[in-house]
């Protein structure tokens, strides 16, 4: 990795650049590169600037660690932004774990690849909640492993609020949905998590509320529930909250076991439908008064038009049964243009017709579909019983699994294409909420999604290991969110919003990989449910290219934020443990026309040609 010795920010972004994807993580820990951060990691947490080297643990309140550990958990967070890299690294790895430890010994494993084997011993060991039962435990450990332990519990910066260096790491890992549940599903956290709970009590029984009850409570309640903005109530991290009118007490119940206790829970009101004599909008009129056979390119315009008007006007209405005959209207229209049609459809393979109720349910689908629906429940977009509307997403998940297994070609170059989409699908789980559950619905809209040009943006999982897809692209595993959308995006923001773009490269991190954590998840745990209803209709009906836009704008939306945590140098945390406030996509209609208008021709001609 070289940059111009005039380039003084280059080589954090040419290492987050390269982690963001499969091969090129592959690549860093065959280099050594991984394991020179955990390294450096460990020498300041050992060697601080400002003591000298103890064999004992510091008394108790900690003093701060040095900065220098800040910077190198930043580039740890970094090379661990990506789900790629998370999957190449910890995928069917078990964690390395012994039953005592030499006084000076590095966590190397010669039989474990050393990024993996350091990440388990110092890092995912405190991830899966090893730590706390080595603190516990009969296993000897040395003063300096219980010193090192101890110090991780030491502030980093002002940001941190004395949490662990290795309970940050996860808390940041946990915001990525895909890498939550391929840890959750191989390391069982949770459970570790609750027992710890409950086992952390005095003698008299009650539940001792400190530091690590309380981060544990918070991670818990975090990977237990989805929810954007006031969808979702997340409990303090401090012991005193400033915030909280009695400050003296926690005033968040702990537990230790599920479901949540209903505080963390906000009552969300049923939107409520259109009322008989109520006026129509002026979308709904628009519908109602075509014939199926007036959809074509006129037709759509018209529509767009329509749309724009609305969303401006009265986004209110756009929901329910009128924002999906929207959809629904415009895919008729889409189908009958070629240029729109960029995915045909393959024969189905030899032995590819397989019972759908055959295979079982991988453990992270599992996971996914509890989470999926304990969020449709929350947000009154379910109405059958729980277990129902998890088989019935279930089933659809399975059959739209079976449909693009036919169209994928698998390389055993990398863990990520060597087999099917290992994630849980959370635009199918979107189009299942947004049809109320309906099973057969669900599958009839996601086919005809899929042979459009709009399915290889919206829908993470169509493009994996495609055979649409050049052979080269198909073998690097990089998704069209991160080459082609993250791509546009920063462009626009190097031309539209210099400031934007210098603050995350000076942080050593990139617009493109936060809009492709975005993206993968279908802004679950970011927007509200009605923002991504909306951002569906949006990229369905007005272009794929609108995808970019809306990215742009939510980046310049947040210009505020991103310019002051670049101050405090915690950018990357902030983008992905919070929830984007007060956006609202109707608002921005004008500037994504004012975008579209400037470089539609760029970017939509770039997004046809992954095909």
């Amino acid at each position: 990795l070289q940059v111009s010795k005039c380039e003084k920010f280059g080589y954090g972004v040419m290492v987050t650049q390269v982690a963001a994807t499969a091969a090129g993580t592959s690549a860093l820990q065959k280099a050594g590169f991984l394991r020179a951060i955990i390294h450096e990691l460990w020498v300041h947490l050992e060697h601080a600037t400002d003591e000298i080297r103890m064999t004992a643990p510091r008394p108790f309140p900690l003093q701060p660690i040095d900065r220098a550990v800040h910077k190198s958990f930043m580039g740890l967070v970094n090379v661990l932004s990506s789900y790629q890299a998370v999957h190449e690294l910890f995928y069917q790895q078990s964690l390395p774990n012994k039953s005592s430890y030499g006084f000076r010994e590095i966590p190397e494993s010669p039989v474990v690849s050393f990024p993996f084997c350091i990440s388990g011993h110092y890092v995912l060991l405190c991830i899966v909640g090893h730590l706390y039962s080595l603190t516990r435990s009969k296993a000897s450990i040395p003063c300096l492993w219980v010193e090192v332990i101890i110090s991780a519990t030491s502030i980093v910066g002002r940001f941190y609020n004395r949490l662990t260096l290795c309970r940050r790491l996860l808390t940041v890992l946990a915001c990525n949905l895909d890498s939550w549940l391929l840890l959750e599903s191989q390391y069982h956290i949770q459970q570790t998590l609750l027992d710890l709970q409950k086992t952390n009590r005095t003698l008299e029984g009650e539940m001792i509320i400190d530091q690590l009850s309380i981060e544990r409570n918070y991670l818990l309640v975090k990977t237990h529930t989805i929810g954007g903005e006031g969808e979702r109530l997340l409990p303090s991290r401090n012991l005193f909250d400033p915030h909280q009118r009695r400050q003296n007490n926690y005033v968040w119940p702990l537990f230790h076991h599920f479901p949540i206790p209903k505080e963390y829970s906000p009552t969300i009101a049923a939107q409520p439908s259109m009322k008989k004599g109520e006026p129509e909008s002026a979308l709904s009129r628009f519908l109602s008064s075509t014939k199926s056979a007036e959809k074509n390119r006129q037709w759509l315009d018209q529509l767009r038009a329509t749309l724009i008007k609305v969303m401006k006007s009265a986004a209110s209405t756009v929901r329910g049964g009128v924002l999906i005959e929207t959809i629904e209207k415009t895919l008729q229209a889409l189908e009958r243009m070629p240029e729109e049609r960029v995915f045909k459809k393959s024969p189905p393979k030899a032995g590819a017709n397989r019972d759908p109720s055959t295979p079982s349910t991988p453990l992270v689908q599992t996971i996914g579909v509890k989470l999926a629906i304990r969020y449709g429940k929350q947000v009154n977009a379910l109405k059958a019983n729980p277990e129902t509307a998890a088989g019935n997403l279930t089933a659809v998940l399975r059959s739209c699994g079976q449909f693009l297994s036919q169209q994928q070609s698998y390389s055993p170059a990398l863990k990520l294409t060597s087999g099917p989409y290992p994630c849980h699908d959370w635009f199918v789980s979107t189009v299942f909420l947004m049809l109320s559950g309906s099973k057969d619905r669900s599958i009839g809209m996601l086919l005809k999604i899929s042979e459009l040009l709009c399915s290889g943006y919206l829908w993470p999982a169509r493009l994996h290991a495609s055979i649409h897809l050049s052979d080269g692209v198909r073998a690097s595993g990089i998704p069209p969110l991160f080459s082609c959308t993250g791509h546009h995006v920063e462009l626009i923001l190097q031309t539209e919003h210099p400031l934007i773009y210098s603050a995350f490269r000076m942080s050593g991190y990139t617009p493109s990989q936060i809009t492709q954590h975005w993206l993968t998840q279908c802004f679950w745990n970011y927007l509200s449910w009605t923002q991504i209803t909306h951002y569906v209709l949006t990229i369905v009906t007005m272009g794929s290219d609108y995808q970019v836009y809306i990215c742009v704008s939510l980046l310049k939306h947040l210009q505020h934020e991103i310019l002051s945590h670049r101050q405090t140098q915690d950018l990357q945390v902030f983008l992905k443990e919070n929830a984007i406030k007060g956006f609202l996509g109707s608002e921005w209609f004008d500037y994504m026309i004012k975008l579209e208008q400037s470089y539609r021709s760029t970017v939509l001609t770039s997004m046809r040609n992954i095909a």
